[in-house]
């Protein structure tokens, strides 16, 4: 066997070769400490056939094959993008690309320049490009006889960033996009919420609550069972729920409506009422029964309906009411 199949570098007090670079970190592609994202934003004047790339709030930053692009804030890059000569109204479709390229760029700016990828006139689809130096910014449709400004644009800009751990109870920090935080348990995606970047909660670990926490109270005449549990996983939710009657027999009140219990504000459902369908059992029979859960302040969970007019009660081994149910919350 061979004892020098294997490199590693650099040396102290030696630089990394090309190859060594790309081994740690080729893999880098994505625009970085983007924080409004307009980083690399697309203009396209109406009389020419050069667009324009940069942003006017942010310096623009990006990572390709390893290699970095930067454009100053307020500046930009010009890039030729050449009318349609042939193609009638499909026109041509161009990739606009951060591409790294060691051997043809090896002269200032440096390696990582923007580059455009020509289309086929007449064809819809977009230009092949090699992954793993082609950091795709956009694909502009130009169709002939067309204004640049008239073209059809689609933007396939991404984004990558760190991951942070927050301590708990405090804010999220306002970061770049592609940052991931980690917070109390919970991970959040920094991305673009509309027009404007936010937090997005990623994953959140599975919580569950059993028995007498199932659930904020039961209601008046019925005692929880420990079979009870709510588990939560980001914003669904899932609760077994089983009440015994403990008084007297009872039947549906004027409003329809009894209620069984009281849910947590944290697991109010995000519409009106989560519905759900169960079993009520008397001490010789079991029949259907069904509720829901309203999904207001006081979060109720209630019955209103069971296939028989016999009567739940009084107390007995039997005399429950369980069901299983499925929502999600806001």
């Amino acid at each position: 066997m061979a004892t020098d199949a294997a490199d590693s570098g650099p040396l102290l007090e030696e630089i990394f070769t090309d190859d060594q670079w790309d081994a740690n970190f080729v893999d880098g592609m994505g625009i970085i400490n983007d924080t409004d994202g307009s980083a690399f934003k697309l203009n396209l004047p109406p009389a020419t056939d050069v667009a324009e790339i940069g942003s006017t709030t942010v310096e623009s930053n990006l990572v390709a094959a390893g290699r970095g692009l930067t454009i100053a804030m307020g500046a930009t890059q010009s890039l030729e993008i050449p009318a349609a000569l042939t193609g009638g109204t499909t026109g041509r479709t161009d990739l606009i690309v951060a591409r790294c390229d060691l051997e043809d760029f090896d002269e200032p700016p440096g390696p990582v320049r923007l580059h455009r990828i020509e289309g086929t006139p007449g064809s819809l689809s977009v230009p092949a490009y090699d992954p793993k130096t082609d950091l795709r910014l956009y694909a502009v449709r130009r169709r002939q006889g067309e204004g640049l400004n008239q073209t059809i644009v689609t933007d396939m800009r991404q984004w990558m960033g760190r991951s942070i751990l927050v301590r708990p109870g405090t804010n999220l920090p306002a970061s770049p996009l592609g940052t991931r935080a980690a917070r109390d348990g919970v991970v959040f995606l920094r991305d673009m919420v509309g027009s404007a970047p936010d937090w997005v909660e990623q994953y959140r670990a599975r919580v569950s609550l059993t028995g007498g926490s199932a659930t904020e109270a039961f209601g008046e005449g019925f005692s929880r069972q420990d079979e009870c549990r709510m588990d939560r996983l980001g914003k669904a939710r899932t609760l077994h729920y089983a009440v015994k009657r403990t008084g007297f027999a009872f039947s549906l009140p004027a409003d329809g409506r009894q209620i069984l219990g009281l849910v947590h504000d944290e697991d109010k459902p995000a519409a009106a009422t989560a519905t759900w369908t169960g079993q009520a059992r008397t001490t010789t029979n079991g029949f259907a029964a069904c509720g829901g859960i309203i999904s207001r302040a006081t979060c109720r969970i209630y019955l209103d309906w069971v296939s028989t007019t016999a009567l739940l009660g009084p107390a007995g081994p039997d005399n429950t009411i369980a069901f299983d149910a499925h929502w999600h919350v806001q």
